[in-house]
């Protein structure tokens, strides 16, 4: 059994087709994998196959859209039995159409293709699962095909695919103020730090907001709004982390702090800085 696994992409895609490496444009384009077994020529009725099977397991974070199968340029989807189960595409044969002659192109040879339409389920379960470097979401495949005909069985992996799904850089602003400018010693002093991303259609994953209070400051409260986030608190140090900024979304992180008299006629300075892991 020879066969190939071929990356088709979408024309929304703007990328190349029935290549084994590519890059999607964006996490909202699908592309498709082709599972491709050709039926070699002269195949004569004594050695039709008795099954047929053609598999491919899809990574968990990706949707499965459709699965079609061709042979030639004939869509012949009705004449196999088609599960989904588990992301595991497996396409079976069914009877009727391996003893059709057209199937084995009447002893001409036919190129049978299982073609799968894929998309990113979710951006951030991709992420989670170890498929983000270096600006793309990164996913490799393999299909399979099994062939059983006069009780032999014949077996094969295809060739490895990596396609490259491009995931949008999100530009995140950080602005701070203080309550007051001047204040006296026992004095609760109040800053307010707000994160957003300002990329229309690029989330920012995973961002992470960070500020050293001066040790002229006691922290009493650090409180989040606006996104869900977390936040800790190690001496000065202020840590806080949001799984997801959407466009136009802020983060508000507000600190609360008692001036010690360390502080007393001095002018005290910080900055806070936010970055996100896209």
């Amino acid at each position: 059994v020879s066969d190939t696994d071929n990356i088709k992409y979408d024309k929304t895609a703007g990328a190349e087709t029935d290549v084994t490496q590519n890059r999607v444009e964006s996490a909202a384009n699908a592309w498709t994998y082709s599972v491709t077994q050709m039926i070699p020529s002269g195949k004569v009725e004594k050695f039709y196959y008795d099954s047929f099977v053609m598999s491919d397991q899809i990574e968990s974070c990706l949707q499965i859209n459709s699965v079609r199968v061709y042979s030639g340029s004939d869509d012949v989807t009705s004449s196999f039995d088609i599960s989904t189960s588990g992301n595991n595409v497996v396409a079976t044969a069914k009877s009727s159409i391996l003893q059709d002659d057209s199937f084995y192109g009447n002893g001409n040879g036919r190129e049978i293709s299982m073609v799968i339409n894929v998309s990113v389920k979710d951006v951030l379960t991709a992420i989670e699962h170890k498929h983000y470097s270096n600006g793309d979401l990164t996913f490799t495949n393999k299909g399979h095909v099994t062939a059983v005909s006069s009780g032999k069985t014949c077996s094969n992996d295809t060739n490895q695919t990596t396609t490259a799904v491009q995931v949008p850089l999100a530009e995140l602003t950080v602005d701070k103020v203080a309550d007051k400018y001047e204040y006296q010693v026992g004095d609760t002093v109040t800053y307010t730090m707000k994160v957003t991303d300002i990329t229309e259609g690029a989330p920012a994953y995973y961002t992470v907001f960070t500020d050293s209070i001066p040790s002229d400051m006691q922290i009493t409260n650090v409180s989040t709004s606006g996104v869900t986030a977390t936040s800790s608190v190690s001496g000065q140090n202020i840590q806080v982390n949001a799984t997801t900024l959407n466009p136009n979304q802020t983060l508000t992180v507000t600190v609360t702090c008692k001036a010690l008299e360390s502080g007393n006629a001095k002018e005290v300075y910080n900055t806070a800085h936010a970055t996100c892991m896209n």
